[in-house]
């Protein structure tokens, strides 16, 4: 990979073997593991493929212990690119449902460790969230991040992929991130100032941001992935996703915006359900049947997008 700026901005590229391998729709399409719970990594692969997708976002508690080659073959024997990878530690600072180590450089280790352990995939990149800490003041957490991302901005650098920082909306920041707008990570990623770092820009969490046009405009060309995941219809649904398509948010609107900014990246199907909250996708969906109707989704906003 490498950063190169245009005008001003600077844009992350991935390396040529880590791309999707054309601009259309779907070359571009994956999904991320954590979309899929309860299954296999074999059942994942197999899944993934069928519907037609062409990248998988491999968890590491999906990968067990002792079969990492093996697993890395399958991949590569479905042609599945290694998109958006998860790290069993995936925050600098703690991040309460992930659990883990609370001191911070026990968990930057951990995600160092975790990164060199993913080189055998390929990965295009990896999500990580900043984490907060609120026994410590905002400098100090702010310091540590910074910290942290420059070590492991490195090691991920080694293995050819890029690092994404996600920012996490407002109402769940606060146990979540010291950044949740696109500006303030876009700042964060100035002060580290490492070659290897972008924005996760997930739809669900800017979807109803009054300057989300013009926040895609300014800072797409740092996005290293889009996570589509719909709304659901209704309040106080929590974290929960719905199909894209068969929720609220206008994605025809936001795959418009990015494609007129020129974002010619992956598409990472991303829908975390709790049971326990409104607008809960339903037990008994297939995994098949979700990203079928997640891929039909997409495509349909992406082909009724306002042109340029």
């Amino acid at each position: 990979m490498r950063l190169r700026t245009e005008g001003n901005r600077l844009m992350q590229e991935l390396a040529p073997d880590r791309r999707p391998r054309g601009s259309d729709l779907a070359s571009r399409l994956a999904v991320n593991q954590m979309t899929l719970v309860g299954t296999s990594f074999e059942d994942d692969v197999e899944v993934t493929r069928d519907v037609g997708l062409r990248g998988l976002g491999v968890e590491e508690q999906k990968l067990g212990e002792g079969r990492d080659e093996e697993l890395a073959e399958m991949l590569s024997a479905a042609d599945l690119q290694a998109t958006l990878c998860v790290p069993a530690t995936p925050s600098i600072l703690p991040v309460e449902m992930f659990g883990g180590a609370t001191d911070p450089h026990a968990r930057i280790e951990q995600m160092i460790t975790s990164i060199a352990r993913f080189e055998r995939f390929q990965p295009s990149q990896f999500i990580t969230l900043t984490g907060v800490d609120q026994s410590l003041q905002e400098s100090e957490q702010r310091q540590i991040v910074i910290d942290g991302y420059r070590r492991v901005s490195a090691a991920a650098a080694n293995t050819g992929a890029l690092i994404g920082i996600e920012p996490i909306r407002a109402r769940f920041a606060r146990e979540a991130s010291i950044v949740s707008s696109l500006a303030e990570t876009a700042l964060l990623i100035e002060e580290i100032n490492a070659p290897n770092l972008g924005i996760i820009f997930d739809v669900w969490h800017h979807h109803d941001s009054p300057t989300l046009v013009a926040d895609i405009e300014d800072y797409a060309s740092l996005f290293s992935i889009v996570q589509l995941g719909d709304a659901p219809h209704g309040s106080d649904t929590g974290l929960n996703r719905a199909i894209p398509g068969e929720g609220s948010i206008p994605f025809d609107q936001i795959l418009g915006a990015l494609d007129r900014a020129g974002y010619l990246g992956w598409f990472d199907i991303e829908l975390l359900t709790d049971p326990s909250a409104a607008g809960a996708l339903p037990d008994d969906l297939s995994a098949h049947e979700l990203l079928t109707r997640a891929s039909r989704g997409i495509k349909d906003a992406w082909n009724a997008r306002p042109r340029r």
